[in-house]
């Protein structure tokens, strides 16, 4: 309760016709009260990685190892809640 509805994971593809995760991405990085929220890129696509690398805080190719996942995650969220 009283949880801040951007700090929840949030799921975008790079393909959706909508809004692709490149310009979420971009979108939320660029607005002032989003900018803290960290992004991590899941992608299949190795040429998909050099962009995700520039436009996230964390990328991983898959197949994923989720126990680093994990520790990236952990790393995150610990360095987003530093002043």
């Amino acid at each position: 309760m009283g949880e801040n509805p951007a700090s929840r994971p949030h799921r975008h593809g790079s393909e959706s016709t909508e809004l692709d995760g490149w310009a979420a991405t971009r979108r939320l990085k660029n607005q002032p009260e989003t900018k803290h929220i960290p992004i991590i890129v899941l992608t299949a696509d190795s040429k998909q990685k050099s962009r995700a690398v520039h436009a996230a805080d964390c990328d991983e190719l898959k197949p994923i190892d989720f126990p680093g996942l994990v520790g990236k995650i952990r790393s995150l969220l610990s360095a987003s809640t530093k002043p």
